[in-house]
């Protein structure tokens, strides 16, 4: 078993991102997992290292190495007043400091013929607690949030 305060200790993952190195002392703990796959609890999360994806993270499960997410951090600081308070109104009620919460989205990449495009789940981002190493999905009650938001290049 790992000892969580010992940096030295990793193993590697390799997917379709690219190799990660997991250590213990960075997996994130969830422990509904995520919606449709709760049975994945550990995660970490690293910086994309292809180059056309430079400004999106991972989101890999330590437990199963082809389960690997495209995701993009949000601001819960935004401009608009309804984000922000609908964000911190799910802070709260999960347990978390927003100053040590990490809001993120996932991220789709759509094939229509030969055109890609990008796309993210806004009603269900991912909060995780960046002192704690601890992280929970949470669906926002407003259907104003879309499932398949485009992002804008």
């Amino acid at each position: 078993m790992y000892n969580k305060n010992d940096d030295t200790n990793f193993t590697t993952i390799t997917n379709q991102f690219g190799s990660m190195k997991v250590y213990a002392n960075k997996i994130i703990q969830m422990p509904t997992g995520l919606i449709g796959i709760s049975h994945a609890n550990h995660f970490i999360l690293e910086p994309c290292q292809i180059q056309k994806f430079k400004n999106f993270y991972v989101l890999q499960s330590t437990e199963f190495q082809d389960l690997a997410l495209l995701m993009q951090p949000i601001v819960v600081e935004s401009e608009k007043y309804h984000v922000k308070k609908d964000l911190l109104d799910v802070i709260q009620h999960i347990g978390m400091v927003a100053e040590n919460t990490l809001v993120m989205v996932v991220v789709a990449v759509k094939q229509d013929g030969d055109k890609k495009s990008l796309t993210v789940n806004a009603r269900a981002p991912i909060f995780i607690d960046t002192v704690n190493q601890a992280g929970a999905q949470f669906v926002l009650p407003n259907q104003e949030y879309e499932i398949q938001k485009a992002l804008e290049d």
